[in-house]
């Protein structure tokens, strides 16, 4: 069993209910997804991504910046909805770049599609589908 404290993410034996360790991860941990053996964890208040490697727990820490929300992994990136910046970020999980596509004016939740991603803004309550 795991579960993110704002600047930890921790893992249990969820038969006894032991903590059996804790890994740092971005400030304010706001959303996960696990994908492939890693988890991808938003850092809110210091606009990070960080990827933690389920068996290791080696961490890899990506920039960001603004407000990073919901985090889901398919179509060839990992998709994280940023609030302030009113983006879908894309973040290539091997070369590190980052490609932001306007998404509202608070973008905050999102669905991975066959074709695209459905993104959810907070702030005019609106529903808008993305061609990534």
């Amino acid at each position: 069993m795991l579960t993110a404290d704002p600047d930890l993410l921790h893992r249990y034996d969820a038969t006894i209910g032991t903590r059996l360790s804790s890994t740092e991860v971005g400030d304010g941990a706001k959303s996960m997804v696990l994908s492939d053996g890693v988890f991808w964890v938003t850092g809110s208040r210091d606009g990070s991504l960080t990827r933690v490697d389920e068996e290791t727990q080696e961490t890899k820490r990506f920039e960001l910046g603004g407000s990073p929300q919901n985090v889901r992994v398919g179509l060839g990136a990992v998709w994280v909805t940023n609030a302030t910046k009113g983006a879908l970020q894309g973040l290539d999980p091997d070369t590190g770049d980052v490609r932001e596509i306007p998404a509202g004016e608070r973008p905050f939740s999102l669905v991975l599609a066959e074709d695209g991603i459905w993104v959810g803004d907070t702030a005019d309550d609106k529903i808008r589908f993305v061609k990534p």
